[in-house]
């Protein structure tokens, strides 16, 4: 098994920025595993960041969110969790949907994963992160409860069907995949 953090390639691709301020005061992006689909607005209005970049297959929105536009949609779809939220946004009269992982995982090895730590030894953020093979999801993308913000993908490693097999069949750009 090799699990893989989805690395957002924003330095070269266009990424995506809610355009309402108000939904960074309610913290409507910050998913952490939460349900936003009670919240979210009929569709989420955006605007492009690095609109120098290049045109991406799967977008960055605010910062460690994915979103794919309806062609990606239709290679992920079946596999999918029925867990994951599709959340609709559009820009620049163009659109597609924030997958959002609902719930996250306690998958994390804490005796071997490295932190980040400050003066007084609190965790900062994870330096070197390291799984329990045993707990590791079988879903498409998700999330640890120790960071958030980070969306990984697995691969089991038997010939099934995973994230990053699709991504690298397809071609498909605006991320890599950094295996830890």
């Amino acid at each position: 098994m090799k699990v893989y953090q989805i690395i957002f390639e924003v330095d070269d691709y266009q990424s995506l920025l809610a355009k309402d301020d108000e939904v960074h005061k309610i913290k409507l992006m910050a998913m952490g595993g939460d349900s936003r689909i009670d919240m979210w607005p009929t569709v989420l209005e955006a605007e492009l960041d690095n609109k120098r970049g290049l045109r991406p297959d799967i977008y960055s929105v605010n910062a460690g969110n994915m979103l794919v536009k309806p062609q990606t949609l239709e290679l992920l779809k079946a596999h999918l969790s029925t867990r994951d939220e599709l959340l609709p946004v559009s820009w620049e009269g163009e659109a597609g949907v924030l997958i959002n992982p609902v719930g996250t995982y306690e998958c994390l090895n804490h005796d071997e994963t490295i932190w980040e730590v400050d003066d007084s030894d609190d965790k900062l953020w994870i330096e070197k992160y390291v799984f329990n093979t045993n707990k590791v999801p079988h879903t498409l993308l998700f999330r640890v409860e120790e960071d958030w913000f980070t969306l990984f993908c697995v691969d089991l490693e038997d010939g099934s069907v995973n994230f990053k097999s699709i991504v690298e069949n397809h071609n498909l750009k605006g991320i890599s995949f950094l295996q830890v």
